[in-house]
């Protein structure tokens, strides 16, 4: 068997898949690397979200992280940190919280992003908003779609995107400047981003997404939520909601939009650029290449 032969296991999350190579690795002496990435490391039983929140799946996660020989969580608010966005049975998250008994040692390695393949496209469609998400009614409320929809209300005179619709899901009514679009092939994303003025990631449980820092990179301006690594992404090119709040998100759209955007779009793509270079992640490679010789 294959297993038998593997010098190093790695896996991504947390969770059912990554049991069963740790169990390999723990009866052959090799070692078990974990890239965690969020769900692994939270709980949200509000909304259904977390692995921490499922019976089995805390099991299994939690069997896993103290059988690891390294982790590498992609943000440091996944190892222990308080999510003050919202009111929750759980106010502190992270893997420590929910599994403290996980003793192996920790690399945090954020994920880097290509430049060259993210830029700005196209001219950009004046007071746009995007959000991209995939589709569900426990992401409905994770990604926070709820907050976007009532903006769309809010702010009539603006144009809203969703990326990631799933059909099936119905609603009473969409704002008539809120477009709702299925997911689209990945090749088609950059010029999605680069239409766009701002980019809203609003979510109440995040790791280190991906799709934000693509959009800053085409020279989106970011509005996110005070959420795991998201301000830390933005810095001081964006905007940052302390509390999920219609009202307080509303007074940030407004100051959004009477901001020096040219500037901000220029610092934004600058910001991605210089703290989360494409080769960051070759850092896991030599991670890995040093821990297991």
């Amino acid at each position: 068997m294959r297993c038998w032969s593997t010098d190093v296991y790695l896996s991504f999350f947390a969770g059912y898949s990554s049991w069963l190579p740790g169990i390999f690795a723990k009866i052959s002496s090799k070692p078990h690397f974990i890239i965690l990435g969020g769900t692994d490391c939270c709980a949200f039983p509000s909304f259904g979200y977390g692995n921490f929140q499922k019976k089995m799946m805390s099991r299994f996660t939690s069997t896993s992280l103290k059988m690891a020989t390294h982790l590498v969580p992609v943000d440091q608010s996944l190892i222990e940190s308080e999510n003050s966005f919202v009111k929750e049975i759980y106010p502190k998250q992270g893997y420590k919280i929910f599994c403290p008994q996980a003793k192996a040692p920790v690399t945090i390695i954020n994920i880097g992003y290509d430049p060259e393949k993210f830029y700005c496209s196209k001219p950009k469609i004046k007071n746009s908003f995007l959000t991209m998400a995939q589709m569900n009614w426990a992401n409905y409320y994770r990604k926070g779609i709820d907050l976007l929809f009532e903006m769309a209300n809010r702010f009539p005179d603006c144009s809203f995107t969703l990326v990631g619709h799933n059909p099936a899901m119905q609603f009473v009514t969409v704002p008539e400047n809120l477009k709702l679009i299925p997911f689209i092939p990945y090749e088609q994303i950059r010029d999605l981003y680069s239409a766009h003025e701002f980019y809203l990631q609003l979510s109440i449980m995040e790791g280190f997404p991906s799709a934000p820092c693509e959009a800053m990179l085409c020279e989106c301006i970011p509005i996110v939520s005070n959420v795991a690594a998201l301000p830390v992404i933005v810095g001081d090119t964006g905007f940052i909601l302390d509390k999920k709040d219609f009202d307080l998100l509303e007074q940030l759209i407004k100051t959004a939009l009477q901001s020096d955007r040219e500037n901000l779009r220029i610092k934004a793509r600058e910001r991605i650029i210089s703290k989360y270079p494409k080769n960051l992640r070759e850092k896991l490679v030599e991670l890995i290449k040093f821990k297991s010789n």
